[in-house]
């Protein structure tokens, strides 16, 4: 809207494409019943919990593969160069997900596949110290989480409604990022070196757990996509619906993506 390279008739087209989705334009009218609805929004709890267990492991490998390396008897250079395929991996996962999840989009299930391979890296992590192969594949193994991090904030955007919710659901989603990349690097522990049990625990509880935690949200969000279909209110009549400050509760026209 605010676009000055934008005529108005460009602007009015542009925002016609995304109409479908029903989440409304910018509105900085603030709305406290949108935040008391937040607040019991079980949609965003699930994908508080998702953010701060993925980011938990994301934390602990971005800042700890590098040292998990060298303590497998590599110099620092060694480590550093051993460490470059898992950028390779992090690239290679977020280009095919974000192809796959663009045309199908379905998430849950590639948040869900993505966290596998994460978990059977934190599975070859406990393989016998004189397996380094095993473990450097870990490693790389477990970096194809990255991309999951911006599927559970498109999945935000995408079923979210109401400028406010929107808002201060963002905020939520951050904080837990937050919280969940500070807490990652507390499970590596200078006394837990070289084998860091803890740290491989964390990486393999918290990845497990964020499988179920999408699956949930999935069937969440089917379960409300058909209450709604079986539902028959006022809003259905309602025109220009996906122009108004309505949230993804009020608007029961709104439909989930998963």
């Amino acid at each position: 809207m605010s676009a000055k390279w934008l005529s108005d008739a460009e602007k009015a087209a542009a925002i016609q494409r995304v109409a479908a989705n029903q989440t409304g334009i910018k509105n900085m009218h603030f709305k406290w019943s949108h935040l008391k609805e937040l607040a019991f929004d079980v949609q965003i709890w699930l994908l508080v919990v998702l953010i701060a267990l993925i980011s938990i492991c994301s934390g602990v490998i971005t800042t700890y593969s590098a040292t998990v390396i060298r303590n497998f008897g590599y110099s620092s250079p060694q480590a550093a160069l051993l460490n470059m395929p898992s950028g390779l991996v992090s690239i290679a996962s977020a280009i095919i997900a974000g192809y796959f999840v663009g045309r199908q989009s379905n998430r849950w299930l590639w948040i869900s596949m993505l966290c596998v391979p994460a978990v059977l890296g934190a599975l070859m992590s406990f393989l016998p110290a004189t397996n380094k192969g095993g473990h450097l594949a870990g490693i790389y193994l477990v970096n194809t989480i990255t991309p999951t991090l911006v599927l559970v904030y498109s999945w935000v955007v995408a079923n979210v409604a109401g400028h406010t919710k929107r808002v201060f659901a963002a905020a939520l989603i951050s904080a837990a990022f937050c919280i969940g990349s500070i807490i990652g690097p507390q499970t590596f522990q200078a006394k837990d070196a070289p084998e860091y049990i803890p740290a491989k625990i964390a990486v393999l509880a918290t990845q497990s757990a964020a499988i179920m935690i999408a699956i949930t949200a999935r069937l969440y969000y089917e379960w409300q996509n058909s209450r709604r279909e079986k539902m028959v209110t006022l809003q259905k009549t309602t025109k220009n619906v996906e122009w108004m400050n309505f949230t993804d509760k009020e608007n029961m026209t709104f439909r989930y993506q998963y």
